[in-house]
């Protein structure tokens, strides 16, 4: 019985790891139950970090999302002068 609680209040704790992650809370969550909260784990820590979209805008030539302070788009190589950074404004979401 103490290694079922266990079970489920370490994949509890794993789901909260993988709630900054694309994977989710939730998929983590299953994961973590159904299979084993150490795979849960490996599952949380190989998936991506989430997009924090605070600090990062829309680039307006290829759509991805890139820093403010970015001058060069990393995914098309686009420059982004000093007029284009003040119509970046109206790409935001």
């Amino acid at each position: 019985m103490g290694i079922f609680f266990g079970w489920i209040i370490l994949s509890f704790f794993v789901a909260i790891l993988g709630s900054d992650r694309k994977i989710g809370y939730g998929g983590t969550l299953l994961v973590s139950l159904l299979l084993s909260p150490l795979i849960g784990a490996i599952f949380a820590l190989a998936s991506e970090r989430k997009v924090n979209t605070r600090e990062m805008y829309k680039c307006p030539y290829c759509a991805e999302y890139i820093k403010k302070e970015a001058m060069i788009c990393k995914h098309c190589h686009s420059s982004l002068g000093n007029n284009e950074k003040l119509d970046i404004e109206n790409f935001r979401r």
